[in-house]
């Protein structure tokens, strides 16, 4: 065996971020060691591996931490990396680990094994933690009506593990145009989160109403797993995969102590809202569930500048617990049509149906079958070699079936202002103009209009319109900027005043004087003006005309990096993200008989900040050591109990051969 020359590779375990200046020179050495042919006289077989033996991290923080680290496991640990290329060339096989350890519960592995061109096995796991916090439900200015019930310690964390494993395995039949594949996928949530349900068992006044909080202990797993085959067909090719997913959760869902709700003289309820004696009743319907899918896929070309694509997929979805019979069918078809450089076109239609034969458990209790399908049609022409066009419409229609047996969703008086909509179309057309002259200039811009009839929801809006534009700029080689806007009008309401309008804008400079030295500067805006009407269940007395909402984020990052004769990499990453929002009705708090509306809970105010810096030195003899710093804070200046700062530290330690 002969050591393979090749530069030292490492990723910053926290934040995922790598070290540009040694980082890409070590990937482009490693590509190149892994796909040449050996030299004449070398040995059959080469390898490449770099390995982090030790490497120590270091946490710090105050405050409330779920915010500032949702993705952090918060322990100390000793972790690394390992890599490790090896290859047979006579054969050509090989085989290539990459494994990357944070924590016990923290990690992120990927292999993948060839043999020649008739067999591959890839395996692939990763595991992380999600912490979510205690969400508060609202400043409570009326204790007499809303009585808080909590069960939980302010500063509460709800670790969630997250394992994710994925295997697949293509098997090419020898003097046959035909490849086996297998696939399969386990994953699993265990952990411990917060359930919050609102009580509306009491008397007419809402006397004794309630929300409740609580822990909710989770251990759920789904998994799948698909086999089928890949035919090629002279210049065609035609797939078939069989599916088998499953849904299991291995706990039962809380029970808890409900209010009765009966109908008494003078305060009847809605038709088709049966009475409710008091007692224990479940959360929720189990979601544990087993489907079963057929899956037909064909690409084939037709012309020497058309080609089609299209799949077919059926299949069903049975409710463990229920027995809900839910069948599936989804179809999507493609045709591409490329005249010389000038003159594209695209036609493309897709389908969704979801058949429900739901019996429910409780009345008013289920989801409607639908069917939806769109349609559509693109053309793009170049004028010359500088200008170009395109222009594009898409026909869409949606069905819902028994949208007449429930509401949309459950008020707090089991009654609702709009029920589902059966039939639902709309109808988009959009055109730009581009310009693009070498890597000085690229601009594109354009309008987009989406019309749409008895639009399915409330907050569906039955007009809007979008302009937007996107501009790349290099006039010199060490300088570039690129830019994207689009403003979004929003109308046309069903049953209630409403308007919507959102401003979006990214931009991004790339600076790189040096070689060895790069700069980048991004900034993105993001605005939604909103003003609509404000209803207090559906009784129209309690409410207010076109309630102005206005929420708006900012967000500034900087990233330098620098490399030093090749053997000193040091880079630092900044950024800071500023949002708030306010929605505050004009109406007097005694207006309304719970009158959280009026509280804190319709402010936001939630400045954030990163940095993060490495350091990477290499020594002789393909030793590396360096060091990571990295800090995060989150501030509300609502609710300061969710308020954090987080601090790590990683020092590590390295040998590559």
């Amino acid at each position: 065996m002969r050591r393979a020359t090749s530069l030292f590779l490492c990723w910053l375990l926290v934040g995922g971020v790598s070290s540009p200046g040694l980082a890409q020179s070590d990937a482009s050495s490693q590509s190149a060691t892994a796909s040449a042919a050996p030299e004449k006289g070398a040995p059959e077989t080469t390898y490449h591996l770099v390995v982090f033996p030790l490497q120590y991290r270091f946490v710090s923080g105050s405050g409330f931490l779920g915010r500032v680290a949702e993705y952090d496991s918060l322990r100390q640990s000793i972790g690394g990396d390992l890599t490790l290329t090896l290859i047979n060339h006579p054969r050509r096989a090989s085989w290539r680990y990459r494994a990357n350890f944070l924590s016990r519960d923290e990690y992120d592995i990927n292999s993948q094994l060839r043999l020649g061109q008739y067999f591959t096995l890839g395996v692939d796991s990763r595991s992380f933690i999600r912490h979510l916090d205690n969400v508060p439900f609202g400043t409570n200015l009326s204790p007499d009506d809303l009585i808080r019930s909590e069960d939980i310690p302010a500063g509460t964390l709800f670790g969630i593990k997250r394992t994710q494993n994925a295997v697949n395995l293509r098997l090419k039949v020898p003097q046959v145009p035909v490849t086996l594949f297998v696939k399969g996928g386990w994953q699993a949530r265990r952990g411990h989160t917060q359930l919050q349900y609102y009580d509306m068992g009491g008397d007419a006044s809402c006397g004794s109403c309630h929300s409740a909080a609580q822990f909710r202990t989770v251990n759920y797993t789904t998994r799948n797993v698909g086999f089928g085959a890949d035919v090629k067909l002279g210049r065609a090719s035609l797939t078939y995969e069989h599916d088998f997913r499953s849904f299991v959760d291995r706990l039962q869902n809380p029970f808890d102590l409900y209010g009765s709700t009966l109908s008494i003289p003078g305060d009847e309820l809605p038709a088709g809202v049966p009475d409710t004696i008091q007692g224990y009743y479940i959360h929720n319907v189990l979601p544990r569930h087993r489907s079963f899918s057929d899956t037909l896929r064909m690409r084939a070309p037709l012309a020497h500048s058309l080609t089609f694509n299209g799949s077919l997929t059926n299949g069903w979805t049975r409710n463990v617990f229920t027995t809900n019979p839910q069948n599936f069918l989804s179809a999507d078809a493609t045709l591409n049509w490329k005249y010389r450089d000038r003159l594209s076109t695209l036609l493309d239609y897709h389908q969704q149906n979801t058949l429900n034969e739901f019996t429910p458990l409780y009345p008013l209790f289920a989801n409607p079958s639908f069917h939806r399908y769109w349609l559509g049609a693109r053309v793009e022409y170049r004028a010359s070699s500088h200008w170009g066009v395109e222009a594009h419409y898409r026909r869409t229609n949606v069905t819902r079936t028994n949208a007449d047996l429930f509401p949309q969703f459950y008020s707090p008086h089991n009654a609702d202002v709009r029920r589902v909509i059966p039939s639902t179309f709309s109808n988009t057309a959009g055109f730009s103009a581009s310009y693009r002259r070498g890597e000085l200039w690229n601009v594109r811009s354009g309008y987009e209009w989406v019309g749409t009839h008895a639009p399915g929801y409330v907050t569906d809006p039955g007009a809007a319109g979008r302009v937007f534009a996107a501009a790349t700029l290099a006039p010199i080689s060490w300088f570039s900027l690129t830019s994207d806007f689009s403003v979004l009008s929003q109308s046309n309401f069903s049953n209630i005043q409403r308007h919507n309008r959102f401003i979006l804008n990214t931009s991004y400079v790339t600076l790189k004087p040096v070689s060895d030295w790069s700069l980048g500067v991004g900034y993105a805006y993001f605005q939604n003006n909103l003003r609509t009407d404000l209803i207090y269940g559906t009784d129209p007395f309690y409410q207010e005309s076109l309630v102005p909402f206005k929420a708006l984020s900012q967000s500034y990052t900087v990233s330098s990096t620098y490399v030093f004769k090749k053997r000193l990499a040091w880079q630092v990453d900044s950024g800071h993200v500023a949002s708030r929002s306010d929605f505050r009705p004009q109406l007097a708090n005694d207006f309304f008989p719970i009158v959280f509306w009026a509280s804190e809970f319709s402010r936001v105010s939630v400045p954030q900040g990163s940095l993060s810096s490495s350091l990477d030195y290499r020594f002789r003899e393909g030793m590396n050591a360096g060091f990571r710093f990295q800090y995060g804070s989150y501030i509300d200046r609502v609710h300061t109990e969710q308020t954090g700062h987080l601090r790590t530290y990683v020092a590590f330690v390295g040998k590559n051969w």
